[in-house]
């Protein structure tokens, strides 16, 4: 079907001619501000916009919402014709119903490929297409000139070159523009990526951090479709070898060369990625230039059997669980200063459970566990402390109803489980490392985060004022990346946000919300099942319409190139 949408009186044999003025007689009174609208999803193999886009969407939100439907309502390869005058054209400038300025280079922010080489680069530039998940590509571009130019450039006064100048810095040149855009479609992210024979992620450490270039992983496969291999350190091999989107783990990038001929190759250890605004799998996709739906970003592991025997055989030496009760594993981190939360607050957490009737476990291992060790002496708490390698601990997670962790790699690890989690944060967000699981961020987690003005402390080093003097230490060696990290205080290394401000009834309000969702019948032969929460979609309304003024065509003469960008010939 070919839809003529804002016909006017440009009615047209064997389009579906669209307008809001039933005074028209179109075929479908539709005003195109009022979103959505009222025609089939893929239903256009064709579309005109006849001077019809500066007319309407003076706010950038209608605006957009007008391009969401176009797209929503195009078949893949569809073409949208737009004409438009150009905006310093008398034409334009005359008439008060022109509300909104359309140059070809404005859809290069509805181009997908486009945007991703913006982010990659970190050039300037809004995603809208990322934003608004359309893919627009630029196909005609044809500049129509004004008669005196015409004339000029038509008998030989003015060369192309000088009229391209002459486009770019006068008014009146070009009377009207021919924009030609394909759609493409279905929207699927990764232009760049599906050029290149393979990708590679390196990270090397810690443990979350590696998990998570899994769970970005996972999406760039889903993008790419093309084969995903992992550097990173050796103790870390068998982690990232367990990822069923990982087609090869490697010690190092030297080992691909003479395997593939074009490989995309992102170092994500740099440590900006840790710092970011955003969720650490979305900074790395982003490096990448690409983004990804919260389906294609959860970590997934394939456990080996030894793994989860072991945890079977660690469950089965313990006291057996009654039905519905619950079992929250403790990770007593005591590393960083400003991710350490006091082993006497653990202690009381740890206590207080065991009271309500849970089942307590202390997980973790390592050469640095003399302080967890001494949790062992609570009365009641079991132990799992450098039993369980870390495929034996999601085993477990998938037999355990709550985490309690402070920010480290075992909250990335319950991402391979549906195990709740309850996150302890202070340098960090906890909205840039809780997993995506389920199709959501943050399911079945809760995030207890301090009062600290500073919150979360570690985006202060984006500034470059307050990093100067660190910036020094680094450069002559008083100070390594590792302790500036691990030492990072701005409100005077008191640390108080884990020291003072969390506080034991905050961690226990945070777990009773997520043993709600437990289930009643849970055993040890019975794994934990979970409550799914759905997201609501809301849709704004639009402001109406401007009336809009018809624009005759004029003669013009034209020639496309290949890249879409318009250049103007004699007739």
């Amino acid at each position: 079907m070919k839809i003529n949408l804002g016909c006017g009186s440009d009615y047209m044999q064997g389009w579906l001619n669209v307008d809001q003025w039933p005074d028209a007689n179109p075929d479908l009174v539709m005003n195109l501000e009022e979103t959505p609208w009222k025609l089939d999803d893929n239903c256009a193999d064709e579309i005109l916009l006849k001077h019809v886009l500066e007319h309407v969407g003076q706010s950038s939100s209608t605006f957009l919402a007008i391009f969401q439907e176009i797209y929503r309502i195009c078949k893949p390869d569809a073409i949208v014709n737009i004409q438009v005058p150009h905006p310093r054209h008398q034409d334009f400038l005359s008439d008060p119903t022109h509300i909104r300025p359309i140059l070809p280079e404005l859809f290069s922010c509805f181009d997908l490929a486009t945007v991703e080489l913006w982010q990659e680069h970190n050039l300037p530039g809004t995603p809208l297409a990322k934003y608004l998940k359309v893919d627009f590509e630029v196909a005609r571009v044809q500049y129509h000139l004004s008669a005196h130019w015409q004339k000029e450039h038509a008998e030989g006064r003015i060369d192309e070159a000088g009229l391209m100048h002459a486009i770019d810095t006068f008014n009146n040149v070009v009377e009207w523009i021919d924009i030609g855009l394909r759609v493409r479609k279905p929207f699927r992210p990764g232009h760049a990526l599906r050029k290149v024979d393979a990708i590679c992620i390196e990270r090397h450490g810690g443990m979350g951090d590696v998990l998570m270039a899994l769970g970005a992983a996972k999406a760039l496969k889903a993008i790419s479709d093309r084969p995903i291999v992992m550097v990173t350190a050796p103790s870390f091999r068998s982690l990232a070898e367990a990822c069923p989107h990982v087609d090869e783990v490697v010690d190092n990038v030297s080992a691909l060369n003479g395997r593939y001929v074009n490989v995309k190759h992102i170092d994500l250890n740099p440590t900006a990625y840790g710092t970011s605004r955003l969720h650490q799998i979305d900074a790395y996709l982003q490096a990448f230039g690409v983004s990804a739906d919260a389906a294609l970003k959860d970590i997934e592991l394939r456990l080996e059997a030894s793994g989860e025997a072991d945890a079977q055989r660690l469950i089965a030496s313990w006291p057996a669980r009654a039905p519905g009760q619950v079992r929250t594993l403790l990770h007593v981190g005591q590393g960083d200063p400003n991710r350490t939360w006091p082993v006497q607050r653990w202690a009381e957490l740890a206590t207080a459970l065991i009271g309500q009737g849970q089942q307590v476990i202390l997980i973790g291992s390592g050469d640095k566990l003399r302080e967890q060790s001494a949790m062992t002496a609570v009365e009641g708490v079991l132990s799992a402390l450098n039993v369980l390698g870390a495929e034996g601990t999601v085993a477990l997670m998938r037999q355990s109803d709550v985490l309690v962790s402070a920010d480290s790699g075992p909250v990335q690890l319950a991402a391979a489980s549906d195990i709740g989690i309850v996150a302890l944060f202070s340098a960090v967000a906890g909205s840039c490392r809780l997993p995506f699981r389920r199709g959501e961020a943050r399911w079945r987690a809760e995030e207890v985060k301090p009062s600290c003005g500073f919150y979360p402390c570690y985006r202060q080093m984006q500034d470059p004022q307050i990093m100067a003097p660190f910036h020094a230490a680094l450069q002559n060696q008083s100070l390594s990346v590792g302790k500036l990290f691990s030492d990072w205080c701005p409100a005077g290394s008191s640390f108080a946000c884990m020291t003072q401000q969390i506080s034991v009834p905050m961690v226990l309000d945070a777990v009773k919300r997520i043993a709600l969702s437990v289930d009643s019948s849970n055993t040890d032969a019975t794994p934990p099942k979970t409550r799914t929460r759905r997201a609501l979609d809301a849709v704004a309304a639009s402001p109406k319409r401007r009336p809009r003024k018809r624009k005759a065509s004029t003669v013009a003469t034209e020639t496309v190139t290949a890249s879409g960008s318009g250049r103007v010939e004699g007739a």
